[in-house]
């Protein structure tokens, strides 16, 4: 009867008919016929669910009430799964802390070596060291992640060990052994290709694409981006865009009309998407495009578009205060406000000046 009723369907369309399920389920168990097991696993399952219609404060609730039942009931194997999950949504909402506090606990629980618990070790290992990755702890996320790469090497799990793989080869990537995350590359490529995960297969490319930028090799940069475009088109992925981006900056040297066409074609799926409104990473992702395409008129000797799109980019980048973007801005604005061969910028002369008082209250904060 227990083991019908957990193996509840989380699809996505039947999320509010298993919502209701649960909360039917819990009030008969817990006005008629009391189990603590069986209702820490019906908590740990409406977090799940909550968790899938994105209602974040119910799902922590909810498993804030299974980790209760879970420790009174002496159950580690569930305790440990409630805080994994937990990890995962503190890390949703990028409170990188706590998750980490709650995959350690993880780990704390599972500190034994017995086969059923090795895989979610395994995973929470994972987690941990992709977190610190991110947050620039390279060592660490090191060391964290080898500990899962044995795990899942000897567990046999293939899906885990892909996923680690990919992400040491992001840590090298980070520490510049360039040809050491090239190989761990191909070797995550062989195991989505065993797994037959395409789609997995797209996003590593797209890294072997950035790392064969940092190697000089734009042919096979290209060919590594193309490859995965293809995919991503495929699957509709999110990060699509993102590639067009890469493309159409590898070919404003080579070919700029492709440039412009990437571009364009950018421009045409945030369209299609959101319309007119775009969220905080779209905008970002539209200044790049406007940028772009502010070098792209450079080639093309087309210097009032150039410094009508460097201008839509500029006021973007300084919306969301991405210093960096925004001073390669000001760089090209300087250079044609010094220009003597066309009509002197006031534009651009104020926006130096403004770079100038900018570089020197950064250089006034670090000193001071």
């Amino acid at each position: 009867m227990e083991r019908n009723i957990l193996k509840i369907d989380l699809a996505d369309d039947a999320d509010v008919s298993n919502l209701s399920k649960i909360k039917t389920l819990l009030y008969h168990h817990l006005q008629h016929k009391p189990s603590p097991p069986l209702i820490g696993k019906l908590y740990l399952n409406q977090g799940l669910v909550y968790c899938k219609i994105k209602n974040y404060p119910l799902a922590h609730e909810a498993w804030e009430k299974a980790a209760s039942y879970f420790k009174d009931f002496s159950d580690p194997f569930n305790l440990a799964l409630t805080y994994y999950y937990q990890g995962l949504l503190f890390s949703e909402e990028e409170e990188v802390v706590k998750a980490l506090e709650k995959w350690n606990q993880v780990l704390v629980l599972l500190s034994d070596d017995q086969e059923e618990k090795a895989l979610l070790k395994c995973q929470t290992l994972y987690q941990i060291g992709k977190t610190l990755l991110e947050i620039g702890e390279l060592e660490r996320a090191n060391e964290y992640l080898k500990k899962g790469a044995r795990i899942a090497k000897q567990g046999k799990y293939i899906y885990e060990e892909a996923l680690i793989t990919q992400e040491l080869a992001r840590v090298w990537v980070k520490m510049g052994e360039w040809n050491r995350a090239l190989q761990l590359y191909y070797k995550t490529i062989a195991k989505w290709k065993e797994l037959k995960e395409e789609r997995r297969i797209g996003m590593v490319l797209d890294d072997l694409g950035y790392l064969y930028c940092q190697l000089g090799d734009v042919k096979k940069a290209i060919n590594a981006f193309k490859y995965s475009l293809r995919i991503q088109k495929k699957y509709q992925d999110e990060d699509l865009s993102q590639t067009l981006l890469q493309l159409g900056r590898l070919y404003l040297r080579i070919d700029p009309e492709k440039t412009k066409y990437y571009c364009q074609e950018i421009i045409k799926i945030l369209l299609e998407e959101l319309g007119y409104r775009f969220t905080e990473a779209q905008e970002k992702q539209l200044a790049h495009v406007f940028f772009l395409m502010g070098l792209y008129c450079r080639e093309k000797s087309d210097r009032k578009n150039m410094l009508m799109f460097l201008k839509q980019s500029l006021s973007i980048y300084k919306k969301f205060h991405m210093e960096a973007q925004w001073y390669e801005v000001y760089k090209i604005y300087k250079k044609y406000a010094q220009s003597k061969i066309e009509e002197r910028f006031n534009e651009a002369k104020e926006l130096v000046n403004q770079l100038v008082h900018h570089e020197k209250l950064r250089l006034h904060k670090f000193i001071g």
